[in-house]
């Protein structure tokens, strides 16, 4: 049995396993197509990169002006502060609390509706944790537009956590 054994592993170590194309003839494919939608530039991506800082006075002249790490979202009941939101609802009971987490997730901009003035693209990563043991996390796409020269929410859309939309043709693409 063991003399087969080794015939066998001698058998299986004498056969090529992968053959090697030649590479004087294997054809190199072409360039893939250049993509056909384009996704806005991010200025910021990831609270990390945020400083602590006052959050910036109205009226402004751009939503560029805007500090959005230090920015008191409609996201509702906190603002961030360095790209950051922590609330802790039924702390002060003493006992377990429920922790929503806020977090800056990228700022670009783009023109949406075609007036030659850009929209801010922002994204909020959140994640909650409650008393049951339950957790969750998803992010929110807030689209603000500059009225009088103070940010204003346009349009809020849910997203997958820490994702991304596009823009084609100057129109909002939402990941599926």
């Amino acid at each position: 049995m063991r003399a087969l054994l080794s015939m066998l592993v001698l058998v299986g170590c004498a056969t090529p396993s992968v053959i090697h194309p030649d590479p004087v003839t294997t054809p190199i494919p072409p360039p893939p197509p250049a993509p056909t939608s384009s996704a806005p530039k991010v200025v910021q991506r990831a609270w990390r990169d945020c400083k602590a800082g006052p959050e910036t006075k109205t009226p402004v002249a751009s939503l560029r002006a805007i500090d959005w790490c230090n920015h008191t979202t409609v996201a509702g009941f906190s603002a961030l502060r360095a790209g950051l939101s922590e609330v802790h609802e039924y702390q002060e009971m003493g006992g377990m609390h429920d922790t929503m987490i806020q977090r800056l997730g990228s700022v670009s901009y783009a023109d949406l509706d075609g007036d030659g003035a850009e929209e801010a693209l922002v994204v909020i990563d959140e994640e909650d944790y409650f008393t049951s043991g339950a957790h969750s996390q998803h992010s929110t796409l807030y689209v603000y537009v500059l009225d009088k020269g103070v940010p204003k929410v346009k349009s809020r859309h849910p997203l997958a956590f820490q994702t991304d939309a596009r823009v084609e043709s100057g129109k909002l693409v939402l990941p599926p």
